[in-house]
């Protein structure tokens, strides 16, 4: 779900939806079954990773060799292999490449404990993306005076065992001042060197001190209160839209090389044309094999579904005159086969998929009308594996 705000400059407001905390607890409420666990996301076999049936991964490109601990969320993240998530663990926005220079030919080993959020900022004028990372319940505006916390652990303590002192975090020497907030705790490194500061940092680290301090101390350094000021928020929207739009493009080609047809084809490429330079070609691509896959899959998919998906990528390529021509096709068949159904002797009324699918993606006062009278009647769909049609009772 995207959210856009479009405000003057006079009318600019801090919109609070909840905090990392909130959030999770939200989605693995009473209701949670209602919570889709996976959108628009490539997920590798049970046999080649390890993630939970309650972890929560969207936008997300997920590696064979991954490990993801219960009711934690991934959103907008590409994970390499050898990565491990913890429990109720938030990761937002962070591509872990799967491989570095030639200096380094061992496998990335990382691990992000329970209870923490990691995230990926890019900021004006930094060609490089800066990684954060705080504890689930770290309160970035208490002070050390007050037990303020970094990755779940007192700050003091924190600090005391990384032989860090507070003339390397803050400038004042006012304990009441003190806090993860202004603390410039976060280095701006070459990526593998972050993560590894990253680790050495939330305490998930077996390296030595003395090199991992020496390698801090030595490195430019933001805050909280920087990050937030210096936010590229052009250059993070632009990469979240077309890493999502990557992945729609990987879904829309298995599902006509290898699926049934059934997936909103016209709303995936709404997807990969936030592509500006490459999405109309990967659309006309797509439109280009739809022919082998209706020969393909003549057995299983029907007419109406395999007309409705050129048309859908018709209009995806603005060819507005071809997909009108071709329309007219879509409803014949779904005569056809709605005959067809009724023939057979099916119990009960008879839509099929591809009418379903029109009558949910068409922009007429008319079709519209007709879907929510379907849902209105509480109408139970169920579709049996090659089947072709929805049981409406």
């Amino acid at each position: 779900m995207k959210f856009i705000f479009i405000f003057c400059a006079d009318e600019l407001l801090f919109l609070h939806f909840g905090t990392s905390s909130e959030a999770l607890d939200h989605l693995s409420r009473f209701d949670s079954g209602l919570v889709g666990r996976r959108h628009l996301c490539s997920i590798p076999a049970t046999t080649e990773s390890d993630i939970a049936a309650s972890a929560i991964v969207l936008s997300s490109k997920i590696a064979p060799g991954v490990s993801i601990g219960e009711d934690s969320l991934i959103y907008d993240s590409s994970i390499s292999s050898g990565i491990q998530i913890g429990s109720l663990s938030i990761v937002v926005g962070v591509n872990i490449p799967g491989a570095f220079d030639g200096a380094i030919k061992d496998p990335l080993r990382f691990l992000l404990p329970d209870r923490h959020c990691i995230w990926e900022v890019p900021l004006i004028g930094c060609s490089d993306r800066v990684i954060v990372y705080c504890g689930l319940h770290d309160n970035p505006k208490t002070s050390i005076s007050e037990d303020g916390t970094f990755c779940g652990r007192p700050c003091k303590k924190v600090l005391h065992d990384l032989s860090i002192q507070e003339a390397d975090l803050w400038s004042s020497t006012d304990a009441n001042e003190m806090c993860l907030w202004n603390a410039r705790i976060f280095p701006v490194l070459p990526y593998f060197e972050m993560l590894q500061l990253a680790s050495w940092l939330m305490g998930s680290s077996n390296q030595s001190n003395r090199p991992m301090l020496h390698l801090w101390k030595n490195a430019p350094r933001v805050s909280l209160e920087e990050l937030h000021r210096s936010i590229d928020f052009q250059k993070m929207c632009l990469g979240s839209s077309s890493h999502q739009a990557d992945l729609a493009a990987g879904i829309a080609r298995a599902c006509i090389n290898f699926g049934l047809l059934g997936r909103n084809l016209f709303r995936l490429c709404e997807e990969i044309l936030q592509i500006e330079t490459s999405g109309p070609e990967i659309c006309k691509d797509l439109l280009s094999k739809c022919p082998g896959a209706q020969v393909h899959n003549s057995k299983m998919v029907p007419s109406s579904r395999a007309y409705q998906v050129k048309v859908d990528l018709l209009r995806a390529c603005r060819d507005e005159a071809l997909a009108d021509e071709l329309e007219p096709k879509v409803w014949a068949s779904v005569a056809d086969e709605t005959a067809l159904a009724v023939r057979y002797g099916f119990r009960g009324r008879l839509i099929s998929v591809s009418l379903l699918l029109f009558l949910k993606s068409c922009k007429s006062s008319v079709c519209l009308f007709i879907c929510e009278f379907l849902f209105f009647c509480r109408a139970t769909c169920r579709c049996i594996p090659g089947c072709i049609f929805f049981s409406v009772r």
